[in-house]
């Protein structure tokens, strides 16, 4: 049996939604709570295929907790050069998006997110980064409400004597090589045995294997494309501020390269908003635009982006 690869987005969002002792497992190994879950609400479980078609979506898995909390679950095959903007960008966009207008800011609700990582991101030699809000002397915390979990995958030999040996075990589950690996794991654990057994189950679904290759297959598109359109953005602004000699020559020919790239991945712009990206001067802000403009849902969102 030829089995999908589970770190590829749809297959992992489909494996711990499937069975809910497998989300329940990872939640407690990378949060490492007091007590174990009691209760979870899923609250998108499920994979379309028209958004496992859109190259540029993120495909996560979000729950809440008996208390509230949100957490937010992805698998991150390829590194953005803004991915770790886009991270929390994505945190505080879950954050306010639980407040509507004019209610009390004391209804907000803590929002984790945990990011698996095939590629190298940090700096840290830790396979596992927590990063939290607190003072950088004494180590006050501000708040509880913003957590964020990294765990890199190509850092696993990295793993620390403190964390569990089932995170180790899941860490080996994504990057296994075989089945005969994935079968010792099985014997050391009774979820990597379920989680074994229900990777096998999702890789024999013709509806799971055709919506895995046309994930891949667009993933491979999308990265060869957006490289391809940096490199031609970026060209083409250079050569314009370089035929102006002045920094409103380099504006100019940042807020085209924005525009190039956001009209080559197909999304609509405003007049309004053309308008805007046009009048900006701030190097800096175009800039950033410029980095979000490969993968930002809408030019909306994108200009939400402050520097």
């Amino acid at each position: 049996m030829v089995l999908l690869d589970p770190k590829l987005d749809v297959v992992f969002k489909r494996l711990l939604t499937r069975e809910e002792s497998l989300l329940r497992s990872m939640l407690e190994v990378v949060l490492r709570p007091a007590s174990p879950i009691a209760e979870l609400t899923r609250l998108n479980p499920d994979v379309e295929r028209e958004l496992a078609a859109d190259k540029g979506a993120v495909l996560d898995i979000r729950v809440s907790l008996a208390d509230g909390t949100v957490v937010d679950i992805e698998m991150q095959l390829d590194n953005g050069p803004v991915q770790r903007q886009r991270i929390l960008y994505y945190w505080a966009r879950l954050y306010a998006g639980e407040l509507l207008r004019g209610e009390e800011h004391s209804r907000l609700r803590p929002v984790i997110v945990i990011v698996w990582m095939i590629r190298p991101l940090l700096e840290t030699q830790r396979f596992h980064a927590k990063f939290e809000v607190v003072e950088d002397h004494g180590g006050e915390r501000l708040s509880n409400d913003l957590v964020i979990h990294i765990l890199e995958l190509s850092k696993l030999g990295l793993l620390a004597q403190d964390e569990p040996d089932r995170l180790l075990r899941w860490a080996r589950f994504f990057t296994f090589k075989d089945e005969a690996e994935l079968d010792a794991l099985a014997k050391e654990d009774p979820i990597m045995e379920k989680a074994r057994d229900v990777l096998a189950q999702i890789s024999q679904e013709p509806r799971s294997i055709s919506i895995a290759r046309e994930r891949e297959s667009n993933r491979r598109l999308h990265v060869a494309l957006l490289n391809e359109q940096l490199a031609r953005a970026e060209a083409q602004g250079e050569a314009r501020g370089e035929a102006k000699g002045k920094a409103e020559g380099k504006a100019e020919g940042k807020a085209e390269s924005v525009l190039f790239v956001l009209a080559a991945r197909g999304l609509t712009i405003e007049p309004a908003q053309r308008e805007r990206i046009l009048a900006t001067t701030s190097l800096a802000t175009l800039t950033a635009w410029f980095e979000a403009s490969m993968t930002t849902a809408s030019v909306a969102e994108l200009l939400e982006i402050a520097t």
